[in-house]
């Protein structure tokens, strides 16, 4: 875990990085600079849990002004009866999971999860009411 912390401790628009915090003991929990949204997203945040097994699940959340707004997605690796092991709960919502192939190690995940970030960046502006 100490390697995903420190992979994401390198990026400028991160503001947080904290391994296994007191409320999530289990966790990294990655919190993004909010100012490279638009003003209705008050928190972001992408956490990190990695099981002793290899399995894993990474979450990327968007705190929106309006609750009906938020945004979230998640990457898993875990045995199951609804998908393949790995497999990709599909925002805005993690209603939808459909199969995926993701890299052999969890550190693996952060180029991945990093260019999720980039692109939704910009579709967040799209999806904002602002003006």
């Amino acid at each position: 875990m100490r390697d995903i912390a420190d992979e994401w401790r390198e990026i400028s628009w991160v503001t947080s990085v904290s391994i296994r915090p007191s409320n999530k003991p289990n966790k990294v929990v990655v919190t993004l600079e909010s100012d490279y949204y638009p003003a209705e997203v008050r928190e972001v945040a992408v956490e990190f849990e990695v099981l002793v097994s290899g399995d894993f699940f990474v979450t990327y959340r968007e705190r929106w002004e309006r609750k009906e707004d938020d945004y979230q997605c998640r990457w898993d690796r875990h045995e199951n009866d609804h998908n393949a092991r790995d497999h990709f709960h599909e925002p805005p919502d993690r209603e939808t999971a459909v199969d995926r192939d993701f890299p052999k190690y969890p550190f693996q995940m952060t180029e991945l999860v990093l260019r999720f970030v980039e692109r939704r960046r910009g579709t967040a502006f799209e999806e904002s009411s602002a003006d």
